[in-house]
């Protein structure tokens, strides 16, 4: 995916390529294009094993889509597809690497978090998206009394897509992969 220039973009690009894709999902990838998955890297321990239990379950195939799919408007947070990552024969301990790395650089912020949700909103509610403000309203009521929380993807999202993906820096997965340097 060529790097985009707007969040809603990004969002546009997944909305297409991804199966309902939902208000919960367009909110999972804005929270995890500012903050990245720093959450998931408080137990490195867990962390890596479930890295290791993933791939190991998952069937290596080239058809879930790309490799990269880009979650930043500046491309610098990429979700990376572990099936295509596994058909390639990749180093999952590299990729540990690159997730530790990246969970001690993307220190994302509040406000940038809410600059991008509003910008969803905005969107909506000139119909550039095909979400209903109702269904953005009901969602937001829901998450901002919870502080806007980490949150999963939509059921029929995990049911259609089953997404198995880490999300890293670019230039940290470029750096530790010499294969990847042409992303």
């Amino acid at each position: 995916m060529e790097e985009k220039k707007t969040i809603l973009d990004v969002l546009n690009w997944h909305a297409q390529n991804k199966k309902a894709f939902r208000i919960q999902d367009a909110y999972k990838l804005i929270h995890q294009s500012v903050f990245g998955i720093g959450h998931l890297m408080d137990d490195s321990g867990k962390a890596k094993e479930y890295l290791e239990k993933e791939l190991d379950s998952l069937m290596p195939m080239t058809t879930e889509g790309e490799l990269i799919e880009q979650i930043s408007p500046d491309g610098e947070i990429v979700r990376v597809n572990l099936r295509p990552f596994k058909y390639r024969g990749f180093d999952k301990d590299k990729l540990f690497e690159v997730m530790t790395l990246s969970a001690h650089k993307i220190r994302g912020d509040n406000e940038q978090f809410l600059k991008r949700w509003e910008m969803l909103k905005k969107a909506i509610e000139q119909n550039k998206t095909d979400f209903s403000i109702d269904e953005y309203s009901k969602f937001d009521l829901k998450v901002r009394e919870s502080d806007y929380p980490v949150m999963h993807h939509s059921r029929s999202y995990n049911l259609l897509n089953k997404p198995a993906y880490r999300v890293v820096g670019r230039s940290i997965l470029k750096e530790q992969f010499e294969e990847l340097q042409a992303l």
